[in-house]
């Protein structure tokens, strides 16, 4: 018997749209904007051990054993050792398994071929659920890695801004008439670029830190 799904992700594409004209800033300011849609990685999850291993170990009810039996007394598998049952199941579950992402459509279809129809069902929303249990923690981490590195590239940025703008105010103050000298108006025009870079960069930092503290209380909150 089969059961199958179709799962349709998120992906990056509204993020990426939505940056729009500060995409070169955003990579000024060496914010990592990801280039791919991680739906493309959902068979290569659904296959893990990581998220298998927690699928086989769960119990389930069937018609073959009276009580809720776990996927490696299911199947009758005797390795000799916890290792080798797992290793075996493992097999045995990427054999009855098929999860593809189909590039047309962006999403995942997703079946499980099991002997019983009801546990075909069970087994394959166990799947469903670790696998979005793996990204919820996934996205909680990098959300949370991401707002403490922009906190700390902020604090560089703002560093920065500072000393260029007191660098132009102390270059103006020095040099009140700079209109008949090339010389001067040449340095100026670079101390006023450091000050508008910079002010680019903290202000692109500041937004791009908002979005993912706004990612990191939604990850949270869901």
């Amino acid at each position: 018997y089969k059961s199958s799904a179709t799962l349709l992700p998120e992906t990056e594409k509204n993020k990426l749209s939505a940056l729009g004209q500060f995409a070169d800033v955003a990579q000024l300011a060496r914010v990592n904007i990801p280039g791919s849609e991680i739906a493309r990685l959902y068979p290569t999850i659904l296959t893990s051990e990581t998220v298998l291993g927690s699928v086989i170990l769960k119990k389930y009810r069937t018609e073959r054993f009276p009580d809720s039996v776990d996927l490696i007394r299911y199947f009758r598998l005797n390795g000799g050792s916890p290792d080798k049952d797992m290793a075996e199941a493992l097999k045995e579950m990427r054999s009855l398994l098929s999860a593809s992402y189909d590039n047309k459509t962006s999403v995942v279809n997703v079946t499980l071929e099991m002997r019983e129809p009801q546990l075909a069902t069970n087994v394959l929303n166990a799947l469903i659920f670790e696998l979005d249990r793996f990204m919820r923690y996934t996205r909680i981490t990098s959300a949370s890695e991401q707002v403490h590195w922009i906190d700390t590239r902020m604090t560089d940025v703002q560093r920065e801004l500072r000393s260029a703008e007191e660098a132009l105010k102390d270059f103006r103050e020095k040099n009140r008439q700079v209109s008949n000298s090339p010389d001067l108006l040449m340095q100026q025009g670079r101390l006023v670029r450091d000050v508008e870079v910079k002010s680019a960069i903290f202000t692109e930092l500041k937004k791009q830190y908002e979005l993912a503290k706004l990612d990191e209380i939604k990850n949270l909150s869901i």
